[in-house]
């Protein structure tokens, strides 16, 4: 039996019950849908609220579950995909409109962004293959580009840095990456009206197609190279020297770390390039270390992590990666799971607009948007 809200709808949707205004060929107008605010397709915007607010959080298939336990009605997983399509098409108006709480001054402003990879479903006709063959696969992941911007207070305790992140937003898209560069612009112009100290961090990995969108959209913003990438190299490069796991390893580690934080990335080049020529490293461990040095030359500009500290300034990307856990992997890679491009994008602007505690208000502005949309006329008309 149908809930109570989708029965009460129904009673409005059937035949034409209620009285529809035209002129000559124009489209008309039913008056009372509009006063009620009726949505275009048969669910009621409260049924599609709350499946999306299931959805995003869970398969389609456990959410159809849960939304006939509760509300007596078993949604075809296909109505669920176009809920969540429709549902997101306000997304990025939405968020270049949004005012930003703004930071208070002397607050640091801290952009990360990130690549994460989604499983997705290019070819369907392998599918249905109970056996694939050699270098078949269901899907291929496709990198989104993760974003995320927030406050921080500057922490001048060398010994004890403790960063408590304010106001902090995440998008993500798959396509077009610009366009998650395109929000945290509108963001950081809305964040920071009228503020005096408008100091501005951008914190990423190595990854030279993300420094060239920063030096497109925010070229004035510090670079600072994120410590967990730069210290993972140095792992790389120490098992080159010594058995994996040895006190000689975590030793160099530690020398190593402490010449970088005080600025001698320099020196570090240059004692790998010693250790190469005086030790006659050839190979597959040549290759390696070339990597750590190309890698260390490459942002050693973004290394400055004596001055960095010195101001007060974050030098990990850490909430960018938990985004991309959150945001991502929490909901999009669980086993088995390939998605298509429309389905998967419409996911993440969801799921971004809940983990950014949006998710209410964003529904308020969806609704307005599609009642305009709907009963323009009639709103003219009035």
């Amino acid at each position: 039996m149908p809930g109570f809200i989708e029965g009460t709808l129904n009673f409005f949707l059937e035949g034409n019950k209620h009285d529809y205004y035209y002129k000559g060929c124009q489209e008309g107008v039913f008056p009372l849908d509009g006063q009620l605010n009726l949505p275009e397709r048969t669910y009621s915007y409260l049924l599609e609220r709350f499946s999306m607010g299931v959805a995003i959080n869970d398969s389609y298939n456990e959410s159809r579950k849960y939304i006939s336990e509760l509300f007596g009605i078993l949604l075809p997983q296909s109505s669920l995909q176009k809920i969540s399509k429709k549902s997101s098409a306000y997304f990025e108006e939405y968020y270049k409109e949004k005012k930003i709480t703004p930071a208070e001054d002397g607050e640091l402003t801290i952009i990360s962004a990130d690549g994460k990879g989604i499983p997705i479903k290019e070819n369907n006709d392998n599918v249905n293959k109970k056996r694939l063959g050699r270098g078949e696969k269901n899907g291929k992941k496709k990198m989104a580009l993760v974003g995320t911007v927030y406050n921080v207070k500057p922490e001048f305790d060398a010994e004890n840095r403790v960063f408590k992140p304010e106001n902090k937003k995440v998008w993500a898209f798959l396509e077009d990456k610009e366009r998650t560069m395109s929000l945290i612009e509108k963001d950081i112009e809305s964040r920071l009206y009228n503020i005096n100290n408008r100091d501005i961090v951008f914190i990423a990995d190595g990854a030279r197609g993300l420094w060239g969108l920063k030096n497109k959209y925010f070229p004035e913003a510090v670079e600072i190279l994120d410590w967990y990438h730069m210290s993972e190299y140095l792992w790389k490069a120490v098992y080159v020297f010594y058995p994996e796991g040895s006190k000689e390893a975590f030793k160099w580690i530690e020398e190593m770390e402490v010449k970088i934080r005080n600025g001698k990335v320099v020196d570090v080049i240059k004692g790998l390039r010693v250790r190469i020529s005086k030790n006659k490293i050839k190979g597959n461990k040549l290759k390696t270390l070339n990597s750590v040095i190309d890698y260390f030359e490459n942002n050693k500009k973004r290394m400055k992590y004596d001055e960095y500290i010195r101001k007060g300034y974050p030098i990990g990307s850490g909430n960018v990666e938990s985004a991309c856990r959150y945001l991502i992997k929490d909901r999009m890679e669980r086993t088995g799971m390939r998605w298509k491009f429309p389905g998967a994008q419409s996911i993440l602007s969801m799921r971004a607009t809940f983990i950014n505690d949006d998710l209410n208000d964003y529904w308020n502005y969806y609704m307005e948007k599609e009642n305009f949309r709907l009963y323009e006329n009639m709103n003219k008309a009035a």
